[in-house]
This record gives C-alpha cells, structure tokens and sequence, in this order.
C-alpha cells in the first residue's frame, strides 16, 4: 500500500513537474532597435550632427536567390523586417534609415519577398583637425672603411579633435 501511494505521488509529481518546465516564456520585441533605426513616425535627426541624403534607398531580401531563401527560412515578419534593414544599413554604409517602410509578399506563413525604403543619414565629421607627424631616423653604416649617413623620414596624418579653448 506504502508502494503504491509513493508511486502514485511520484508519478503526479513528474506531470507537474513537466506541464511546467514545458512552458517557457517566450518574449519578442515588437519595436524596431533605437540603435539601428527611428520609428516610421517620428522624424527626429539633428542637421548639426548628421547628414541626410535627399534621395531614398531600397534593399530587397527575395527567396529567388539561394542566399535570399536561406535568409527568410523559418523567421517570422519582424526578424525578416530587422534583417532587411541591417542589410541595408551595411549595404549603404549609413548610421540609421530614417523613415523606413517596409513592404512584403507571404505565401500562407511562408514569406517570399521584404523590402525596406528609407533615407540614409551618416554622421558629419565636425570638430576634426589633422595633425602631420614627422619622424626622421638617421643610420650609420661602414663599408671598407668608408662611413655612409643614411636619413629615413616617415610622414603620416592623423585625424584629432579640435578641443574648444577653455575660457578664462
């Protein structure tokens, strides 16, 4: 009887115990990442510290290439949408796409096509100086007696912020 009841608990544990671990949240975000983009609505950049192209750019990721179809396979919408848009950024060598929208083609839950438009902004070299340094390396070398006097300069520029001058 002893036996019985302990395997009984033992048996109601183990479901308990695995109705529970089966469970396992799962969160996505359903914002785009701050760091790589701007919400479609709003339009915030800086003209003092970024360029914005006037002109628009297009990536398209399609499952009609090898690489595309590898790419898409099992992803949701999103990651398709986030994917499509770091490809961009790298693609066009930009900081952020500002306003971007995407479009897309699906087949059930399959998706086959995503494309994102928007305008690449990079940000603008201010405050910068080039600095020129100068090195000069001189060698010394006897040849039967003879001493000859070799000079090697290395030049290279260095880009440096400007520091503003403090005030007095």
């Amino acid at each position: 009887m002893k036996i019985q009841n302990l395997v009984i608990y033992a048996y109601i544990f183990l479901q308990i115990l695995a109705l529970s671990s089966c469970s396992t949240p799962r969160t996505t975000s359903l914002e785009q990442n701050g760091s790589t983009t701007v919400a479609p609505e709003i339009i915030s950049y800086n003209e003092l510290t970024m360029d914005l192209e006037p002109t628009g750019v297009t990536y398209t990721i399609d499952i009609s290439t090898r690489e595309g179809a590898l790419k898409l396979r099992n992803i949701t919408l999103q990651e398709a949408q986030k994917l499509a848009l770091t490809e961009c950024l790298m693609k066009y060598n930009c900081a952020t796409l500002f306003n971007p929208q995407f479009t897309h083609l699906k087949d059930g839950k399959k998706i086959l096509r995503v494309t994102v438009y928007g305008f690449p902004a990079r940000y603008k070299r201010i405050n910068t100086e080039t600095e020129v340094v100068t090195e000069s390396v001189e060698e010394s070398t006897t040849i039967d007696g003879k001493t000859e006097t070799t000079t090697k300069t290395t030049t290279r520029e260095r880009t440096i912020p400007r520091r503003k001058k403090p005030i007095r």
